[in-house]
């Protein structure tokens, strides 16, 4: 994607294009929580979709102590992998989680000598 959007016709395809992946994303959404109620176990629903934005990984490649992680390359597809892997990771309570921890994003975490947080 073109970060420099010099013309009006550059800015009106990105708000296109991000208009066309909203909609694909609630399609697919859907279609997974048809899929799930479809496919009880123990007359539940197979699996519960939980919506990540990109807030989760942005927050995570920040946290990383590894700064190779910390910057998202556009120039190499990987990153499409690794923030796939963190949103997998995600559940219920880890979004929980995450929404504790960005009210404090702007402190650094440290363990107690006693060993809590």
């Amino acid at each position: 994607m073109k970060t420099d959007t010099s013309s009006k016709y550059d800015i009106g395809f990105l708000a296109r294009n991000l208009n066309d992946t909203r909609y694909a994303t609630i399609v697919f959404r859907d279609a997974l929580k048809d899929y799930a109620n479809n496919h009880l176990v123990e007359d539940k629903p197979m699996f519960k979709v939980v919506c990540i934005n990109g807030g989760v990984t942005s927050f995570l490649r920040k946290n990383f102590d590894d700064s190779s992680y910390a910057k998202k390359d556009r120039d190499k597809n990987i990153h499409h992998a690794v923030d796939a892997s963190m949103i997998s990771i995600f559940s219920n309570e880890t979004k929980t989680l995450f929404n504790q921890l960005t009210q404090f994003a702007d402190y650094k975490l440290f363990k107690n000598t006693d060993g809590s947080w």
